[in-house]
């Protein structure tokens, strides 16, 4: 505890230094910029669209005190929450928690690092737009670093807080995230790239469904029916997460956002899958 205590007191005793660049160069770029400039054997990263309590810090270090290479807090909340959106994402994220809690999730992301780790398994990606911080995860676990999640060190984060910034959140994090899924082995090929792309041309051609059926035939009503189920509430049946997350709607009798949980969830599929489509396109 010792050591903790002389931690605190060199964050209150070290004066602080600012740096300001001039270009956007990525969160990767930033971070390393921030890691050459800082002194000490402990590195914490924050980021500025997020609030901390005041404990964050302390809770956040003691397991790298303990041998851990890195720590990363959990639950992280959305900052004022309101809306749909943001009850989803809160709920979301309180599920992937859980999820990890029991082994069930793994690991993505870390926010503190003794200094010799990341000497050892080099700094962020700096190529890297989207991902940047799962890359630097998954290089710490090669490695065999452990990284400690901390339970009850909650923290908070802006989020999209509408359905369009939501859909564009989403989209932009596909489009950029393709050289981190190429790297990783997520990159749809072969036969998965070919249903990939029938698959989304289905679902982008929903709209024109009923229109066919009102001047045709009746079927294509069915078509429809099957590629919204097929897109909205087969990922709830099928994955853990989303379907944790329709439940916690249920429990908390939020009948709103459970009846919600299906066309946001077409919603983030459909914008992930388009954004990974533009960029195959666009060979970014």
């Amino acid at each position: 505890m010792h050591l903790l205590i002389k931690l605190q007191k060199l964050l209150v005793d070290t004066p602080l230094s600012f740096f300001r660049l001039k270009e956007n160069k990525g969160a990767a770029f930033a971070r390393n910029f921030g890691f050459k400039h800082a002194n000490g054997d402990i590195i914490v990263f924050c980021e500025a669209d997020a609030y901390y309590p005041p404990e964050y810090i302390e809770k956040l270090v003691k397991p790298l005190l303990k041998g851990a290479g890195a720590s990363i807090s959990c639950p992280r909340r959305v900052i004022n929450k309101k809306g749909l959106i943001h009850e989803y994402i809160e709920r979301r994220l309180h599920v992937a928690c859980e999820l990890t809690k029991v082994g069930k999730r793994p690991i993505m992301g870390a926010w503190a690092f003794r200094r010799e780790v990341l000497d050892d398994v080099g700094l962020y990606d700096e190529t890297l737009r989207v991902g940047e911080d799962r890359d630097l995860v998954e290089r710490l676990k090669r490695k065999g670093y452990k990284i400690t999640i901390v339970f009850d060190n909650e923290w908070y984060h802006k989020e999209p807080d509408n359905l369009k910034n939501f859909i564009k959140f989403h989209f932009w994090r596909s489009v950029k995230g393709k050289k981190f899924r190429e790297r990783w082995g997520l990159e749809p090929k072969g036969f998965k790239k070919l249903f990939f792309i029938v698959r989304n041309i289905s679902a982008l051609l929903l709209p024109i469904y009923p229109v066919l059926a009102v001047f045709y035939n009746l079927v294509w009503l069915i078509i429809f029916f099957g590629v919204f189920f097929a897109e909205s509430m087969f990922p709830i049946i099928y994955d853990e997460e989303l379907r944790l997350t329709f439940k916690l709607a249920l429990k908390d009798r939020d009948y709103k956002l459970a009846l919600a949980v299906p066309f946001i969830c077409w919603a983030e599929i459909r914008a992930r899958a388009l954004g990974i489509f533009y960029a195959m396109l666009k060979g970014e």
